[in-house]
């Protein structure tokens, strides 16, 4: 796995600024004030300019993103699947905007990414370090459930939206096969 420094450039905002942010984000939306200004302390804002790469498939950036303002293409690279003849081996799978949640996973383990996300035009992200958040999980393990409490929700939002979609593949492929039976 490929360690590489946060994208962009910071934003020095006030740990007050940083826990108004995560109140707003799917992280915050069931913390106390104080329990958000706690989870200040080990965030940080990112601008990235358009086409920027925030993460990069399979490397490992031991982050959970919060995109405060912007998009970002999520897109997963086809080569290994297609070979390299392969006219557009990148397929798009999302866009991701305000106020989603991005590499989940990142802040659970140092696994490899498992898709690229690319902003689509100037993006502001809230940035939480994997690490950083452990030492604080261990000093008040209420807050650190309670942030795991909304990564799951995340995470569980996004498995229901892949089955969705994986149902409508479904209806799709079985009226494909019905109408060449006809």
């Amino acid at each position: 796995m490929k360690k590489r420094q946060l994208p962009g450039k910071p934003l020095k905002k006030s740990k007050s600024q940083l826990a108004k942010l995560i109140k707003k984000s799917p992280l915050g939306l069931r913390l106390s004030g104080r329990n958000c200004r706690k989870l200040a302390t080990i965030c940080q804002v990112r601008q990235l300019k358009r086409d920027e790469i925030l993460i990069l498939e399979n490397a490992d950036s031991g982050q959970l993103y919060h995109i405060v303002k912007g998009s970002l293409s999520v897109g997963k690279d086809l080569t290994p699947l297609l070979g390299q003849e392969a006219d557009h081996s990148e397929y798009k799978l999302n866009i991701l905007t305000e106020g989603n949640l991005a590499g989940v996973f990142g802040l659970l383990q140092n696994v490899p990414r498992t898709a690229t996300l690319t902003t689509l035009e100037p993006t502001t992200v809230l940035a939480m370090d994997r690490k950083a958040f452990k030492k604080l999980a261990k000093k008040d393990p209420a807050l650190g459930f309670k942030v795991l409490e909304a990564v799951i929700f995340v995470i569980r939002s996004i498995l229901v939206q892949m089955n969705l979609f994986s149902l409508d593949m479904d209806e799709v492929r079985n009226e494909t096969l019905t109408k060449g039976i006809d």
